[in-house]
């Protein structure tokens, strides 16, 4: 009885699926039987793979995307970035990783990011809600207020539960790598980053702050507010924070205005209420289109 009941239920779940889904999911479920029997095969050697990575972190334009730096509540965070991840997993091997969407409703989107060891079988994921919302910063006076606006454009959503699913992406990978493996990376690329490219620092710091003030007219007194010293005192660690928030203005995850409010709001908070009034006014153009 008991088995008539399960069949009866595993038939009410296939008949919901299209024969092109089924299609898929047996193709899938046969790739993952393939690229596990490779790997049980064809084990990594740790030592090749972790020489891999160590010389990789050894390589400067790769340093400069290895790490990520934003201010929360007036403090640095920073971590090894989606990239630095991604690396390491390729390198060390066997890894099955990515994020999959699972489901897809008018408010919100359901999304599981991965990281699957074949050879040991051991699966490190994370299923998550992805709001089809943005948190965006008003100004009104000089103060800041956070609002919550909806999204409609789908590439605004896809970008959304992108970038949602790289973060939770980068924790799956990180998990699933020995953490001495990690540790070493983290260490060596840093100090490439101290040492760069036999440059000394400070030179380094001055082509980056002209960057900065050429590519996003973030000039030299912003930098030195948002640090809290003098550019010629910045630290090799504080040159990796720098460049983490070069990525975050790059990738337009941050505009210069919201990574250096504090500095607005005291010497010119009338740029504060530009942004806002252009934020506005890009809302009323996407919402006529």
């Amino acid at each position: 009885m008991k088995d008539h009941i399960e069949n009866t239920s595993l038939q009410g779940e296939l008949m919901k699926l299209s024969a092109s889904q089924i299609s898929e999911n047996i193709r899938a479920i046969e790739e993952m039987r393939t690229a596990i029997i490779v790997a049980v095969k064809n084990p990594r050697n740790e030592v090749k793979a972790e020489n891999k990575i160590l010389e990789a972190c050894k390589r400067l334009n790769f340093c400069e995307t290895a790490f990520y730096s934003y201010q929360r509540a007036g403090k640095n965070i920073h971590g090894e970035s989606i990239h630095m991840a991604r690396m390491i997993a390729r390198y060390w091997g066997n890894l099955y990783y990515g994020v999959s969407e699972l489901e897809q409703y008018e408010d919100y989107t359901s999304a599981e990011s991965f990281c699957w060891d074949l050879e040991s079988n051991v699966k490190k994921s994370i299923k998550f809600i992805v709001k089809h919302e943005r948190s965006v910063n008003e100004y009104v006076n000089g103060d800041k207020k956070k609002v919550r606006k909806k999204l409609d454009d789908t590439r605004d959503i896809s970008e959304l539960v992108a970038n949602m699913g790289a973060r939770k992406e980068r924790n799956c990978i990180l998990h699933s790598v020995p953490a001495h493996v990690i540790f070493k990376a983290k260490e060596t690329a840093m100090n490439t980053l101290k040492h760069g490219d036999g440059r000394p620092l400070i030179d380094r710091v001055k082509e980056l702050l002209k960057w900065f003030d050429d590519a996003y007219q973030v000039n030299v007194d912003m930098i030195e507010f948002y640090l809290g010293h003098k550019a010629a005192a910045i630290s090799h660690l504080e040159y990796a924070d720098l460049r983490g928030m070069a990525q975050l203005l790059q990738d337009g995850v941050k505009t210069r205005e919201i990574i250096f409010f504090d500095y607005f709001k005291k010497h010119d908070p009338r740029q504060i209420e530009k942004e806002n009034e252009l934020g506005q006014i890009s809302q009323l153009l996407g919402a006529k289109q």
